[in-house]
């Protein structure tokens, strides 16, 4: 499919407001440097951490 994809690195141990900050930053410096779109896939925690990041909770 030609599709890049990245591994954010979260803390497990640090809370959840600090990871979807952390996850935020990330997201849109990935977005920034390459000017597409961003998909989220998470799983568990990751789900959650993606809300937090994207104001949905």
């Amino acid at each position: 499919m030609g599709l890049a994809y990245h591994i954010a690195k979260i803390h497990s141990e640090a809370s959840v407001e600090h990871n979807g900050w952390e996850l935020k930053q990330y997201i849109e410096e990935l977005y920034w440097e390459s000017g597409k779109h961003v998909m989220l896939l998470g799983h568990s925690e990751g789900g959650v951490l993606h809300c937090q990041s994207t104001g949905v909770i």
